[in-house]
This record gives structure tokens, sequence and C-alpha cells, in this order.
């Protein structure tokens, strides 16, 4: 998780995705990265001003959120959703 904290865009973009094709996989592999504090570090990431970044820190909750309930209740208490809605009228396409 601490690539997702480098002042460095490119890292912290290789760093989620890394993250996000982890999550994917599995309840168990999502959750490891829930315990390890990593939604925290994504939601700061969806914040950031390069978009590339933004989408697949985006992209990377919504993997973690997939798999169950606990999981999306987890992202949403880290107010992961009003920095996504934000993302709906973004003017890059």
């Amino acid at each position: 998780m601490f690539c997702l904290e480098d002042f460095d865009p490119a890292v912290k973009t290789a760093a989620a995705w890394a993250i996000a094709f982890i999550a994917k996989h599995s309840e168990e592999l999502a959750r490891a990265v829930v315990d390890a504090g990593g939604v925290e570090y994504l939601v700061a990431c969806v914040q950031e001003p390069e978009i590339k970044l933004k989408r697949i820190a985006a992209g990377c909750l919504s993997e973690i959120c997939k798999h169950s309930k606990v999981l999306a209740e987890k992202v949403v208490e880290e107010g992961a959703v009003q920095f996504i809605a934000s993302l709906i009228t973004h003017p890059d396409d």
C-alpha cells in the first residue's frame, strides 16, 4: 500500500492497477486489501488530479465491492461514493 502514497502519479497508478488485479480474483484477496488499509489509500487516489489514476482507483474500489456487502460497506464508510460520483460529470470522456 505504500506505493499508493508515493509522490509520482505513475507509481500510484501502477500500484492501484496491481491491487485491482489482486482484489478482483476472490473475496479473500479483496478482504486482504481492505484489511491492509487499501481502501483509504484508494479513496485518496480517486481525489488526485490525474484522470488515469482516478479511473484505476475507482475501478479497484469496484473490484473490492463486487465480492460482498460487507466489503462494499467498507468502501462506502471510507467516503468513496462522494468522490466517485463526482467523476460522473468529469469532462474527460
